[in-house]
């Protein structure tokens, strides 16, 4: 029991507290102490995963859109859109190239490699974020929620690929 009271230092203002280094002198606590090696390449790898898939879903998207926009006859486009009605049909075609070629973009580093397949990602999601806020802009002043929805939705994946694609070799 003599043992006890040396290694407690008793307090004023509550319970007795272990003797023990300052907090200055302590090992940092779990929370703030900086990634280890393993933890970073394990983040890194569900980031690159993320990228993927969300480039794949970009690519899938606007790959039907184009094909859709390619194929389709003007009054389907006009019934299913609505906006082609104001523009003719080769401007419609047009931007179903535009966006064909923008969703190959999404998997070039799978064609041409990482490095310069990287650096063509990051330019089709610059691209497709100014296609997605026109598009956003052309739904909101037709007021289309729906499709301004849908907008919104595709540039917040397209922004997230830039993003996590911005430092990628």
């Amino acid at each position: 029991m003599s043992a006890t009271p040396s290694l407690l230092r008793k307090s004023l203002s509550g319970p007795a507290r272990p003797v023990g280094p300052s907090p200055a002198h302590r090992p940092p606590s779990r929370q703030n102490r900086e990634p280890n090696l393993r933890q970073k390449r394990i983040r890194q790898i569900w980031m690159n995963a993320t990228a993927w898939t969300f480039q794949g879903w970009l690519a899938m998207f606007f790959a039907g859109a184009a094909l859709a926009k390619l194929t389709a006859p003007y009054d389907q486009l006009v019934l299913l859109l609505g906006w082609p009605s104001l523009v003719p049909l080769s401007s419609v075609r047009v931007m179903g190239f535009v966006e064909l070629a923008l969703a190959a973009t999404m998997l070039a580093p799978l064609v041409i490699g990482k490095v310069a397949g990287m650096r063509i990602v990051r330019a089709g999601a610059i691209f497709l974020i100014g296609l997605q806020a026109a598009a956003l802009l052309v739904h909101a002043v037709r007021l289309e929620p729906g499709l301004a929805f849908i907008n919104l939705i595709l540039l917040a994946l397209t922004t997230a690929v830039l993003v996590l694609r911005r430092h990628s070799v």
